[in-house]
């Protein structure tokens, strides 16, 4: 499988409300990962035990079809975990 490119946007202009179920805050810009709304559902479903976990799960599977830096991943790591997180927050 060939993994693709995340998308670096500028939240100034975007007008596609619906695309922002894809987007994440990594290092102060707007990463659009599609899909991502879909990864965050499959990772609520498992109900892993520990914040660690939850983030290393969606790392893992953002990384299945995205290219991540290996310099980034660790703010990647904790930009899903927050995004997660506020997820929760507003779903739960």
């Amino acid at each position: 499988m060939v993994r693709k490119t995340i998308e670096c946007v500028n939240c100034g202009n975007s007008n596609d409300i619906d695309s922002l179920a894809d987007c994440i805050i990594v290092n102060g810009k707007v990463a659009r990962i599609p899909g991502l709304e879909g990864i965050m559902d499959r990772v609520m479903k498992m109900r892993l035990d520990t914040r660690t976990n939850v983030a290393n799960e969606l790392l893992r599977l953002v990384k299945e079809e995205y290219i991540v830096p290996t310099s980034e991943a660790e703010a990647y790591r904790q930009a899903l975990l927050d995004d997660y997180e506020q997820r929760m927050v507003d779903f739960g």
